[in-house]
């Protein structure tokens, strides 16, 4: 079935909760409170180690006060766990409940939100690392450089944001949306990389130990004679890197973003235009609200 632009519950919703004429912000708020209320309310259960019965059942809130209510060697032996049919909303679920209840408009609107406040404060690459732009979850994780959840909002920009905007915010939409269509991520495909011989320090050789670097031993008559171990030379291959003053190391970037001259230049395009922008698209979220 397809899913509604915007429903009466939304409509209603946020014409209960804006006071002071920023629509965007207060879809913004009654989609994360709707989020934080569903995980704040979810049971767990606190058992003690090796023991599956609870000793106690509550919310986190309460988990956590009853723990400490104990003494410090009882709350080391106690493990906390999600009842069973219990479900943790990330990103994804909340962003899903949005649409169900709300409609598809503020899915888009909370994802432009969420776009503008991450790349306002710290950058294309701080939107991608936190999360915002994948399906998955928030910082500290991996992120899919396919970014699925960026390009369902471009995907619904038009159809959600353009095709209700009212005609005199559109050239400050189409700014913004320009920019954010260029934005992708490319990832260091590179598992190794070369790096100078410590051993030589790049040069590929290194003293001969057998005389010394001096090309020169003493034989058994006291006569000096070429060394047969560097023909005289003074060096030999260094055996670290086998003469070629470089070595395979691990690429410590590996799988990481490689594009970021690219995303800052996209940050400064962004900055030029962002605050035209939000106030096209609280125009937006007005229109759809009140019609």
């Amino acid at each position: 079935m397809e899913k509604k632009i915007i429903t009466e519950e939304g409509r209603n919703r946020v014409i209960a909760a804006c006071a002071d004429g920023d629509y965007h912000q207060a879809i913004m708020d009654i989609v994360y409170n709707d989020w934080n209320a569903h995980n704040d309310a979810l049971l767990r259960s606190l058992s003690k180690n090796g023991d599956e019965t609870p000793v106690f059942v509550g919310t986190e809130e309460q988990c956590r006060e009853y723990a400490n209510s104990l003494p410090a060697e009882e709350r080391k032996e106690l493990r906390c766990e999600l009842i069973e049919g219990e479900v943790y909303w990330g990103r994804h679920e909340m962003l899903a409940n949005a649409v169900e209840k709300y409609g598809l408009a503020f899915k888009t609107l909370v994802q432009l939100g969420n776009y503008n406040y991450q790349v306002c404060n710290g950058g294309h690459y701080q939107y991608f690392d936190n999360g915002y732009a994948s399906d998955g979850g928030g910082c500290f994780q991996s992120h899919d450089p396919e970014c699925a959840l960026h390009h369902e909002m471009i995907e619904a920009f038009n159809d959600v944001i353009m095709k209700n905007a009212p005609e005199e915010f559109k050239e400050a939409l189409r700014r913004g949306f320009k920019i954010m269509s260029k934005f992708n991520i490319t990832v260091d495909e590179e598992r190794y990389v070369d790096e100078e011989c410590d051993e030589c320090s790049a040069y590929g050789t290194v003293d001969c130990q057998h005389c010394d670097g001096n090309g020169v031993v003493e034989g058994d008559d006291g006569e000096e004679t070429t060394c047969p171990e560097c023909g005289g030379s003074g060096t030999v291959k260094c055996s670290s890197c086998d003469g070629k003053g470089m070595v395979e190391v691990d690429n410590e970037n590996y799988g990481q973003p490689d594009n970021l001259k690219i995303l800052e230049k996209l940050d400064d395009e962004w900055y030029e235009q962002d605050e035209q922008f939000m106030t096209a698209l609280n125009a937006v979220a007005k229109k759809l609200i009140l019609g």
